[in-house]
Order: structure tokens, then C-alpha cells, then sequence
């Protein structure tokens, strides 16, 4: 991504950043905000595996339109082969 010298980045990069954040809160945090998206949506599901209806919220249908983003940044445990949702930028082939 090029940046111009005012630090003006392209609002479509801030969006889908916004929405990946949204995605890594609903995993990781205990707030009353992600118990409640877990419920209300996930159902005992994965978020990767989650279903969208058209009488979801727009905050649901925005993360669920960045899960193939989000795809890229999951990976393995090797200890417990569980599944987690952290970025490993430098190996890209993670």
C-alpha cells in the first residue's frame, strides 16, 4: 500500500482493517458485546463457518464479507490443533 506524504491511506483499507479487528474482538474478548454476537449469531459455531441472513445487522454482515481476509491471517496450533485467529505476517505461507 502507497501512502502519499500526508499519510492518507485508502478508506477501503481502513474498512477492511476496522472489520478484521471486529472478527478478532468477537473471538478473543469476554466484553458483553462478543458474548452477545456469540450468541446471537454463531450459535456454537465457528465464525468462519457462521451463517448471514439478510435480517442480520450491518456489523454481522461486515465481518462475515471479511472472513476470506481473516482466513489468510488464521493458523494452526501444532500442540492442541486448535484454531486461532492471529496474524503471522512474516510467514506468508502460514
Amino acid at each position: 500500500m502507497a501512502e502519499g506524504g500526508l499519510c492518507i491511506r485508502k478508506l477501503s483499507d481502513v474498512c477492511n482493517a476496522a472489520s478484521l479487528k471486529l472478527i478478532w474482538r468477537c473471538i478473543t474478548d469476554s466484553t458483553v458485546w462478543a458474548k452477545w454476537m456469540k450468541n446471537q449469531y454463531r450459535k456454537g459455531l465457528s465464525i468462519w463457518e457462521a451463517p448471514t441472513s439478510p435480517l442480520d445487522s450491518g456489523t454481522w454482515k461486515i465481518m462475515t464479507k471479511s472472513r476470506k481476509a481473516g482466513l489468510k491471517c488464521r493458523r494452526k496450533d501444532i500442540g492442541n490443533d486448535t484454531s486461532t485467529a492471529q496474524c503471522e505476517p512474516w510467514i506468508p505461507s502460514i
